[in-house]
Protein backbone atom coordinates (compact mmCIF):
# COMPACT_ATOMS: atom_id res chain seq x y z
CA UNK A 1 0.00 0.00 0.00
CA UNK A 2 1.41 3.51 -0.85
CA UNK A 3 2.38 5.58 2.27
CA UNK A 4 3.84 8.70 0.14
CA UNK A 5 2.57 12.07 1.16
CA UNK A 6 2.80 13.35 -2.23
CA UNK A 7 -0.06 12.52 -5.11
CA UNK A 8 0.08 9.08 -5.49
CA UNK A 9 0.48 8.40 -9.49
CA UNK A 10 -1.77 6.54 -11.15
CA UNK A 11 -0.68 5.08 -15.03
CA UNK A 12 -2.19 2.83 -16.74
CA UNK A 13 -0.27 2.19 -20.26
CA UNK A 14 1.05 0.12 -22.83
CA UNK A 15 5.15 0.00 -23.10
CA UNK A 16 5.26 -2.14 -26.46
CA UNK A 17 3.91 -2.53 -29.16
CA UNK A 18 1.76 -5.80 -29.80
CA UNK A 19 3.20 -9.20 -30.51
CA UNK A 20 1.89 -11.02 -33.19
CA UNK A 21 1.46 -15.23 -33.37
CA UNK A 22 -1.04 -17.76 -32.03
CA UNK A 23 -1.23 -15.39 -28.77
CA UNK A 24 -0.82 -11.77 -29.64
CA UNK A 25 -0.52 -9.70 -26.91
CA UNK A 26 0.45 -6.10 -25.95
CA UNK A 27 2.72 -5.51 -22.87
CA UNK A 28 1.67 -3.08 -20.45
CA UNK A 29 2.16 -1.65 -17.27
CA UNK A 30 0.64 -0.07 -14.01
CA UNK A 31 1.70 2.33 -11.80
CA UNK A 32 -0.05 3.22 -8.22
CA UNK A 33 2.58 5.36 -6.20
CA UNK A 34 5.75 3.30 -5.82
CA UNK A 35 4.04 0.20 -7.11
CA UNK A 36 4.35 -0.80 -10.80
CA UNK A 37 3.46 -3.95 -12.16
CA UNK A 38 3.73 -5.39 -16.09
CA UNK A 39 0.65 -6.84 -17.58
CA UNK A 40 0.07 -8.78 -20.37
CA UNK A 41 -3.31 -7.73 -22.45
CA UNK A 42 -4.67 -10.27 -25.43
CA UNK A 43 -5.01 -8.53 -28.82
CA UNK A 44 -7.43 -11.04 -30.32
CA UNK A 45 -11.18 -9.24 -29.20
CA UNK A 46 -9.57 -5.77 -27.98
CA UNK A 47 -6.77 -3.88 -29.60
CA UNK A 48 -4.48 -1.90 -27.56
CA UNK A 49 -6.81 1.07 -28.89
CA UNK A 50 -10.21 -0.46 -27.29
CA UNK A 51 -7.98 -1.59 -23.88
CA UNK A 52 -7.16 2.45 -23.92
CA UNK A 53 -10.69 3.78 -24.92
CA UNK A 54 -12.46 1.34 -22.28
CA UNK A 55 -9.75 2.86 -19.50
CA UNK A 56 -10.71 6.20 -20.58
CA UNK A 57 -14.68 5.75 -20.59
CA UNK A 58 -14.65 4.06 -17.14
CA UNK A 59 -12.42 6.76 -15.94
CA UNK A 60 -13.88 9.28 -17.07
CA UNK A 61 -17.48 7.47 -15.67
CA UNK A 62 -15.77 7.07 -12.01
CA UNK A 63 -13.98 10.94 -12.09
CA UNK A 64 -16.78 13.05 -13.55
CA UNK A 65 -20.08 11.12 -11.36
CA UNK A 66 -21.39 11.56 -8.09
CA UNK A 67 -23.28 8.72 -8.19
CA UNK A 68 -20.16 6.16 -9.43
CA UNK A 69 -18.56 4.77 -6.55
CA UNK A 70 -16.20 1.90 -7.89
CA UNK A 71 -14.68 1.29 -11.92
CA UNK A 72 -13.52 -1.45 -13.84
CA UNK A 73 -10.38 -1.81 -15.62
CA UNK A 74 -9.69 -4.65 -17.86
CA UNK A 75 -6.48 -5.57 -18.78
CA UNK A 76 -6.89 -9.11 -20.04
CA UNK A 77 -9.99 -9.14 -22.11
CA UNK A 78 -10.84 -12.76 -23.83
CA UNK A 79 -14.15 -13.60 -25.30
CA UNK A 80 -16.40 -13.87 -22.54
CA UNK A 81 -18.23 -16.63 -24.05
CA UNK A 82 -14.96 -18.85 -23.51
CA UNK A 83 -12.77 -17.63 -20.95
CA UNK A 84 -12.72 -19.01 -17.88
CA UNK A 85 -11.08 -15.79 -16.16
CA UNK A 86 -10.61 -12.01 -16.88
CA UNK A 87 -8.27 -10.05 -15.31
CA UNK A 88 -8.63 -6.06 -14.01
CA UNK A 89 -8.14 -3.38 -11.57
CA UNK A 90 -11.03 -2.13 -9.80
CA UNK A 91 -11.10 1.12 -8.35
CA UNK A 92 -13.60 1.84 -5.19
CA UNK A 93 -14.28 5.12 -3.64
CA UNK A 94 -14.72 4.90 0.09
CA UNK A 95 -14.43 7.10 2.47
CA UNK A 96 -13.05 10.10 0.65
CA UNK A 97 -10.03 7.53 -0.85
CA UNK A 98 -9.54 5.54 -3.97
CA UNK A 99 -8.93 2.53 -3.26
CA UNK A 100 -7.51 0.39 -5.83
CA UNK A 101 -7.21 -3.88 -6.61
CA UNK A 102 -6.26 -6.37 -8.96
CA UNK A 103 -9.06 -8.93 -9.13
CA UNK A 104 -9.45 -11.98 -11.16
CA UNK A 105 -12.96 -11.99 -12.59
CA UNK A 106 -14.05 -15.65 -12.81
CA UNK A 107 -16.78 -15.53 -15.88
CA UNK A 108 -18.14 -18.35 -13.32
CA UNK A 109 -19.12 -16.11 -10.73
CA UNK A 110 -20.37 -12.72 -12.66
CA UNK A 111 -23.85 -11.87 -12.46
CA UNK A 112 -26.37 -13.04 -15.95
CA UNK A 113 -26.19 -8.76 -16.70
CA UNK A 114 -22.56 -9.19 -17.00
CA UNK A 115 -22.28 -8.57 -21.32
CA UNK A 116 -19.78 -6.46 -23.20
CA UNK A 117 -22.08 -3.90 -23.10
CA UNK A 118 -22.28 -4.04 -19.42
CA UNK A 119 -18.79 -4.45 -18.34
CA UNK A 120 -19.14 -2.87 -14.90
CA UNK A 121 -21.56 -5.97 -13.97
CA UNK A 122 -18.06 -7.97 -13.30
CA UNK A 123 -17.57 -5.60 -10.16
CA UNK A 124 -17.89 -7.17 -6.76
CA UNK A 125 -18.83 -5.42 -3.75
CA UNK A 126 -16.04 -4.09 -1.65
CA UNK A 127 -13.89 -5.60 0.69
CA UNK A 128 -10.37 -5.37 2.24
CA UNK A 129 -10.39 -9.01 3.80
CA UNK A 130 -10.71 -12.29 2.00
CA UNK A 131 -13.63 -14.89 2.61
CA UNK A 132 -10.74 -16.40 4.59
CA UNK A 133 -9.57 -13.46 6.74
CA UNK A 134 -6.23 -12.22 5.18
CA UNK A 135 -6.27 -9.07 3.68
CA UNK A 136 -6.60 -8.18 -0.14
CA UNK A 137 -3.75 -6.44 -1.13
CA UNK A 138 -4.84 -2.53 -2.32
CA UNK A 139 -2.92 0.65 -2.72
CA UNK A 140 -4.62 4.12 -3.04
CA UNK A 141 -4.60 6.54 -5.57
CA UNK A 142 -6.06 10.25 -5.96
CA UNK A 143 -8.63 11.92 -7.80
CA UNK A 144 -6.10 14.03 -9.08
CA UNK A 145 -3.87 11.39 -10.40
CA UNK A 146 -6.71 9.68 -11.90
CA UNK A 147 -7.60 13.05 -14.04
CA UNK A 148 -3.72 12.95 -15.14
CA UNK A 149 -3.78 9.59 -16.10
CA UNK A 150 -7.00 9.92 -17.96
CA UNK A 151 -5.90 12.81 -19.70
CA UNK A 152 -2.49 11.08 -21.16
CA UNK A 153 -4.53 7.88 -21.97
CA UNK A 154 -6.72 10.41 -24.64
CA UNK A 155 -3.61 11.71 -25.96
CA UNK A 156 -2.42 7.51 -26.54
CA UNK A 157 -5.56 7.09 -28.51
CA UNK A 158 -5.50 10.07 -30.25
CA UNK A 159 -1.85 8.96 -31.59
CA UNK A 160 -3.09 5.39 -32.53
CA UNK A 161 -5.80 6.78 -35.00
Amino acid sequence: MSTNTTEPAFILEFIHTPQTGSDPVARGRITIGSFNEGFLSPTTLWSPKNYIQHWITELGRFIHSDTEQEAILFTDMSDITTANFLIAWVLYMRDGKIKVQNELVFMDQVPNTFSMYNLKAAITPYSNMTDEGQPISEWETSLPALVECRARLVGMVEELS
